[in-house]
């Protein structure tokens, strides 16, 4: 695309108008530059060194001396992938390029493990968002106190609209929904991080045609010209014959994929309003309630009450599974697993509960290990349970009330579960096995992995579900006073 210079100053002109309405900054050239005091703003580039983010930090350089001293402040961050073995000269790239422009630099390492049936691309592109949103919370711990009451952070990306048109197909490929085919949204939220892509109104070759004529350098990945991954494969040989018979065919896709957003906004617009008729606590279903809609109608319904725990979409196969629970032939103790998370049937209602994805000490389900422990007070009087729970002893009740307990002086141990333990958490109530008790308090078989009990011999007498504490009411002979602390 060779532009005249006109041209070139009016797609200059477009370029900075787009980013600065897509971070919500005053566009500047239209202002009183000294008007707006942006210091509370901060915007962090995604920078690989290519040619894409090299533009939109070129960009934002320009648009940030349009503000001058009251600016919003400016910084990049590389994520190396360690996956070529020019990962680390492209970083010192990144860094020098950062110092010409005098904006602070961060980098972060990441070790991709492959994973079967997961793309090298969808595991990069994970640890990627996640590494980047570990970079901003190092940042934004950096600042001051008052630094961090006052500013906004968001990181931008440079997709654009090619890269649009090609994730459309990549997810037509996969036979996605309207949610799939809605594409890259220009913002969104990702690990408690803001994000947003400002330069998806314009083409490769009009951002390729502004970096030449800006004379700005960049680096080549030579992965792109693997077609062995689906979006070079697309990039390489299928857009140009479509873009040769029809130019526009990037926009149309474009356009697409905003209207299959605005259905998706409409369908989770609706599925909010149908929640309080069925969900029973925010991870709870109301099975009566949920099979009076129509069978279209429940799997948008499960789409939407499972993205909120959810990194990527279920699988149509996961959809129907669940649905499966909601007939009368189900057994109550079936699950399906989607991620880290089960969804089972328990007292007719789909429950969803988080799977422990690790063996840590807080982590550790009954079905891998439900040897009970042995407590002991340490020195300092305190029980280490796990790294988020522990017992403290107190030598005055009075002081602690209600946070205090009463457990036996010797022989304590913990387990998880604990399902045949007996239990009296009432005094005018019947000592009863606490499998009786989980069904009487509406914990599921899974959620009762993480349940923490204390007991001595056959008899619990705390019981510990997430950060609640019921205690059992039985007379104890030599009693101690203990509180439960919890930690983040």
């Amino acid at each position: 695309m060779n532009l005249s210079a006109s041209a070139q100053l009016k797609l200059k002109a477009e370029l900075l108008k787009e980013l600065a309405l897509s971070l919500d900054l005053p566009f500047a050239a239209d202002l009183d530059n000294n008007e707006f005091d942006l210091t509370h703003v901060h915007v962090c580039v995604a920078l690989s060194g290519g040619m894409d983010s090299s533009v939109l930090l070129h960009l934002l350089s320009i648009l940030q001396t349009t503000y001058q001293t009251k600016s919003f402040n400016l910084s990049a961050i590389y994520i190396n992938h360690k996956l070529s073995q020019n990962a680390d000269s492209w970083q010192d790239f990144c860094a020098d390029k950062c110092k010409q422009y005098k904006i602070e630099f961060a980098s972060q390492a990441v070790n991709i493990e492959r994973k079967p049936r997961q793309s090298l691309e969808a595991i990069a592109r994970k640890m990627r968002y996640q590494a980047l949103s570990d970079v901003i919370a190092r940042l934004h711990n950096s600042r001051s106190d008052s630094e961090k009451c006052q500013q906004k952070i968001c990181v931008a990306l440079a997709q654009h609209k090619d890269d649009q048109a090609e994730t459309f197909f990549l997810q037509l490929k996969r036979g996605a929904g309207v949610k799939g085919l809605a594409a890259m949204a220009s913002h969104f939220e990702r690990h408690d991080t803001q994000f947003v892509r400002p330069l998806l109104n314009f083409t490769r070759e009009q951002l390729f045609s502004f970096a030449t004529h800006e004379n700005l350098a960049w680096i080549e990945d030579e992965s792109n010209d693997d077609d062995s991954f689906d979006r070079n494969y697309l990039r390489k040989n299928v857009m140009p014959f479509i873009t040769q018979k029809w130019p526009q065919f990037t926009t149309t896709l474009s356009r697409s994929a905003r209207l299959c957003a605005d259905a998706d906004t409409v369908i989770g617009e609706y599925m909010l309003s149908l929640a309080p008729t069925i969900c029973q606590g925010q991870n709870r279903i109301d099975i009566a309630s949920f099979n009076k809609l129509s069978v279209p109608t429940q799997r948008s319904f499960l789409r939407f009450w499972l993205s909120s725990f959810l990194q990527t979409a279920p699988s149509l196969k996961q959809l129907e599974a669940i649905l499966g629970l909601c007939l009368k032939s189900t057994t109550a103790s079936a699950h399906i697993r989607v991620e880290d998370y089960a969804v089972e049937r328990f007292q007719e209602q789909l429950v969803l509960s988080a799977i422990p994805n690790n063996t840590s000490e807080e982590n550790i389900p009954s079905y891998i290990t439900d040897k009970p422990r042995e407590l002991v007070f340490d020195q300092t009087g305190a029980i280490v349970i796990t790294n988020k729970i522990r017992l403290e002893q107190v030598s005055d009740k009075t002081q602690h009330k209600d946070s205090v307990y009463l457990l036996p002086q010797e022989s304590l141990t913990w387990s998880f579960g604990a399902s045949n333990l007996k239990f009296k958490p009432f005094e005018n109530r019947p000592t009863k096995a606490l499998k009786n008790w989980y069904q009487e308090w509406g914990v599921s078989p899974m959620q009762r992995q993480k349940v923490i009990v204390i007991s001595s011999g056959t008899q619990a007498y705390m019981v510990i579900i997430e950060d609640k504490v019921k205690w059992s009411k039985s007379e104890i002979v030599k009693p101690i006073y203990a509180k439960v602390v919890f930690s983040k």
